[in-house]
């Protein structure tokens, strides 16, 4: 009997504590990870980008998509744009699924203010020179297809970001399918372009309007300026800045421009 009721203390003593540890800490054993985890950051200690674009002038700006060009363009997200050479080594050019809308070009009153062409309009013929020195005319570097323009200068960390992504996703990607890019540095020397082409490992043409003049015939602030022209010229889209979602809207407006 004696035995019994020992054991019988015994036991209830260690219900006890337990009950005392599982008071003292009221939660699993993960929780308080998690509670220390910046809202942004999931479980696998990831951050999580935000779901909308901000415009500087008017705020959160969430910019339609159209649905099927997220299977169109995996590349931007997940694994590294297939060139040209990679293409036509199986002697067939890459097909892509039918991109049925253009993005929409959402621009503050003081945005649209600031633009001189538009979409709808016809990019004027601009008269450059090259990095090189010799005289070239816009008109004369379109692709058969679509052309991308960007106004840039090496001065915009933005800038620099697009002039290193235009080489592999949007010149290696479409290149064999009529497009092309050009880019105008706005505002600085031949020897400044050419250096932060460079650096960005761009093959396209880089035109320089040191003075401006060109730049001005389009636009009369905010750099970069990315505009995607047709076969004649025609601007579809365009944008005034540079983030994640100029790059996923300027694959959607070149899809759309190849597919329709």
């Amino acid at each position: 009997m004696a035995n019994r009721t020992r054991w019988a203390l015994a036991l209830s003593t260690l219900v006890a504590i337990a009950g005392g540890c599982n008071q003292d800490t009221g939660r699993n054993p993960t929780s308080q990870a998690d509670r220390s985890r910046p809202s942004n950051v999931a479980a696998t200690g990831t951050p999580q980008k935000p779901a909308t674009a901000v415009d500087s002038a008017t705020g959160p700006v969430t910019s339609p998509i159209a649905p099927e060009v997220a299977a169109a363009i995996p590349t931007i997200q997940s694994s590294p744009p297939v060139s040209p050479a990679s293409q036509s080594s199986t002697g067939k050019q890459q097909k892509f699924d039918k991109v049925s809308e253009l993005p929409e070009v959402l621009l503050s009153e003081q945005h649209e203010a600031a633009c001189r062409v538009k979409v709808g309009d016809v990019m004027p013929d601009l008269s450059l020179t090259d990095t090189s020195g010799n005289a070239k005319s816009l008109a004369e570097l379109f692709g058969s297809k679509v052309t991308v323009v960007c106004f840039w200068d090496a001065d915009n960390p933005l800038s620099n970001w697009q002039l290193a992504d235009l080489e592999p996703e949007v010149a290696q990607k479409f290149g064999e399918h009529g497009v092309r890019v050009v880019a105008i540095n706005r505002g600085q020397s031949a020897d400044v372009a050419q250096s932060e082409a460079d650096k960005a490992g761009a093959s396209f043409p880089v035109l320089v309007d040191e003075d401006g003049q060109a730049y001005d015939q389009v636009a009369t602030a905010y750099l970069p300026r990315t505009y995607v022209l047709d076969a004649a010229g025609k601007i579809l889209w365009l944008d005034l800045e540079y983030s994640s979602a100029t790059r996923r809207h300027l694959q959607q407006a070149i899809l759309f421009a190849l597919t329709n």
